[in-house]
């Protein structure tokens, strides 16, 4: 039996819209061609061989933006055996029960204490002897390619070598199994997520970055040393704020000056500043307001300064200056004049 996929769409930008659309399949039952039709896709194929008899199935697949996610059950004995190479890196969440990934140099166990990860360009399929349960998260190596490339400034290689073996009991393992695990079940149905866009794409994003800085890959180092401060873009942002700080200046402007795309100019702002490219440039108001409030001898006016550094609302002006400083804007000037 398959159910009809379903969509959910929102308009905010094209990339967004791209990230929560949802489809969901389900096939069950005995026939080895339907498990083989839907783990399969139009660039990498399987073929399923039965074992033994009493093998049975329950896949359910949900994909959104660059993620699909295959909650699975079987019973009895298979074979998945990948027709062609796979473009795809594979992350396998072991439930129950235990499985061996066939690899072209060496054979991988899958157990439920750890990770598997498999670049399908290298692997040859797949035996599973059931009772057996397991959440597969299966993601494009371009869009990894293009999130390390936005942040390096170059070109980065497909290959990336991930570590096969990931404790899934503490730290980064954990983590990821509970982002996937979030996400799965999250997706399923009608739940609260689907009707929050921003929090699915944020889950998404956190999943895929959590991936790239806490599993270790061949670009780990080069991450880790070379991404220390700021990437290229999100430096070229903050530069064309700072030298626009007290002109009308739209995000639109700032991500043309940063020369990445909307997308990745957000990405590389949460993760290395830890706010939205427009909360960053509030913040640098901000601090301009203090700083001239703290120190102008000539300053009078709260409101004549705050205007001068771009904020037109008083009342949020007020309300952001004291969520960043622990006072009105007032009070720092009553400061200095004291």
């Amino acid at each position: 039996m398959k159910t009809t996929p379903t969509g959910l769409t929102f308009e905010p930008t094209k990339d967004a819209k791209a990230m929560n659309k949802i489809v969901r399949t389900r096939e069950y039952g005995r026939d080895p061609e339907k498990l083989a039709a839907i783990i399969s896709s139009s660039t990498s194929r399987f073929a399923v061989e039965r074992v033994s008899d009493g093998f049975s199935f329950d896949c359910q697949v949900v994909t959104t933006g660059p993620l699909t996610f295959v909650q699975a059950a079987y019973e009895g004995e298979i074979w998945n055996r990948r027709q062609a190479a796979g473009d795809k890196l594979v992350l396998l969440f072991p439930q129950s029960g235990g499985a061996t990934i066939h690899m072209n140099e060496q054979d991988l166990v899958s157990a439920p204490s750890q990770i598997t990860i498999v670049d399908s360009a290298y692997n040859k399929g797949m035996s599973i002897c059931g009772p057996r349960s397991h959440l597969t998260a299966v993601l494009s190596f371009a869009e990894l390619q293009t999130r390390l490339s936005n942040l390096f400034g170059i070109p980065v290689k497909r290959d990336m070598g991930f570590h096969p073996e990931i404790d899934i009991s503490t730290g980064p393992g954990l983590l990821l199994k509970q982002l996937a695990n979030l996400l799965n079940e999250g997706l399923r149905d009608e739940s609260l997520l689907q009707k929050s866009p921003m929090a699915l794409t944020n889950l998404v994003d956190g999943f895929l970055n959590h991936l790239l800085f806490s599993v270790p890959h061949a670009y780990s180092k080069k991450l880790h040393t070379e991404v220390n401060a700021n990437p290229r873009h999100v430096k070229r942002a903050i530069e064309f704020m700072r030298s626009h700080i007290s002109q009308p200046i739209t995000l639109e402007q700032i991500v043309a000056a940063s020369g990445a795309g909307m997308r990745a100019l957000q990405l590389g702002f949460r993760q290395f500043q830890s706010a939205t490219p427009m909360g960053y440039l509030r913040n640098l108001r901000l601090e301009a307001v203090q700083a001239e409030l703290a120190s102008n001898p000539a300053t009078t006016s709260v409101s004549d300064v705050a205007t001068k550094w771009g904020f037109a609302q008083m009342g949020r002006f007020a309300a952001d200056y004291h969520a960043r400083f622990g006072e009105l804007p007032s009070q720092t000037l009553r400061n200095r004049r004291q």
